[in-house]
């Protein structure tokens, strides 16, 4: 899960700065809290995306500017919960943009985290925020499968399911409705397509229109 904080600094601004679309800005922090608040990492929200584990942390590197794209921001309030008016800000103008100072990336291989930072000054002056961004990155963990899911996901693919691709999230949204709730994680999903994949298992995993998909072998 990524840590958000933020904190006040008396730094003065940098000469030069991240020119960033507000809009993109925005989105990500709101995302990031939201994921927190219900309990989903970053892993298990780009899996619901129908992409790689590091898509999404990978992405809100501030030093880049490429943020989600409008496509992705349609399966938002089915994978978080809420409506659009809490992820997508309806106060900022078309163009508005923000300034980004002091961006930063640290790596510590010490103790596995990557930490993004970077600073935000009012328009008015005064000292900034500090925004930090941090993940710890867990090695040599093993998931066990859900037993829940896996017969759920049995049941699916016998019922001729995955004769067509399909994507993690309608499967996610179904096993809410019709699954005791608490029984079972994002991450619990993840893990119980990958035994059905691996090992001659019956399903496979393909890529369209860059989102990973599962279909019956």
């Amino acid at each position: 899960m990524v840590a958000f904080t933020t904190k006040h600094t008396e730094r003065k601004p940098a000469g030069s700065f991240l020119n960033l679309s507000r809009m993109d800005y925005e989105v990500v922090c709101r995302i990031l809290r939201l994921v927190q608040e219900i309990g989903m990492d970053d892993e298990e929200f780009s899996f619901l995306l129908g992409k790689r584990n590091q898509y999404f942390f990978d992405l809100i590197d501030p030093r880049k500017k490429q943020k989600l794209k409008t496509d992705q921001l349609d399966p938002l309030p089915a994978i978080l919960g809420r409506p659009y008016s809490e992820i997508i800000p309806l106060d900022i103008q078309p163009g508005e943009m923000i300034q980004l100072h002091h961006v930063t990336k640290k790596v510590n291989e010490e103790d596995n985290t990557v930490t993004y930072s970077h600073i935000v000054y009012p328009h008015e002056g005064g000292d900034g925020m500090k925004v930090i961004w941090q993940k710890t990155f867990m090695t040599g963990v093993r998931r066990k499968a859900n037993p829940v899911v896996q017969e759920f996901l049995e049941t699916t693919v016998a019922s001729s399911y995955f004769a067509e691709p399909r994507l993690a999230l309608p499967l996610y949204l179904e096993m809410k409705r019709v699954l005791a709730d608490g029984s079972f994680s994002t991450a619990d999903l993840e893990k119980g397509l990958a035994v059905l994949i691996r090992n001659g298992g019956p399903l496979k995993k393909v890529k369209i229109d860059t989102q990973l998909h599962y279909i019956r072998c």
